[in-house]
């Protein structure tokens, strides 16, 4: 888990006090969030931390792909990248703002296939990721239940 901290080393970037609390708190967290939700649980772990070096570290380890980048909305969510992390896609729902990981063998057959669609059709490539966006299932039990 912690080789993600010579990827900073290798790239000319020092391993600062600042990012490794930031990386342990990434590492510690397995949701995605926010970059307000990372910065209250990084105040729980050091005082000293501003808002400005969470949103500038977490720039510095999207470009380094330490992170991988959900967009919902207008808001960015966050989480490490494990080395083991294989394709998979992310449902969100747009009522609760919950973020679902398919990583099941079905899905990753649909993504496998989408992908080729898309090349064969259209010489596009899935590099990432794929992101969906609806209703869960919890929020549609009570959206049914209250018409």
């Amino acid at each position: 888990m912690y080789q993600k901290y010579s990827r900073l080393i290798t790239q000319d970037y020092k391993l600062t006090s600042a990012r490794k609390t930031i990386l342990d708190v990434l590492i510690l967290n397995t949701t995605h969030q926010t970059a307000d939700e990372i910065y209250q649980n990084l105040r729980m772990v050091s005082k000293k931390l501003g808002i400005a070096t969470v949103y500038r570290t977490l720039e510095l380890f999207e470009k380094l792909n330490i992170v991988e980048v959900l967009m919902n909305d207008q808001t960015k969510y966050y989480k490490i990248v494990h080395p083991s992390q294989k394709n998979h896609i992310h449902f969100i729902c747009k009522v609760c703002e919950q973020i679902i990981e398919y990583d099941d063998s079905e899905m990753l057959e649909f993504n496998k296939k989408l992908n080729e669609y898309l090349y064969e059709h259209y010489h596009h490539e899935i590099t990432e990721h794929i992101s969906l966006t609806g209703i869960c299932e919890t929020c549609l039990t009570k959206k049914e239940t209250e018409v």
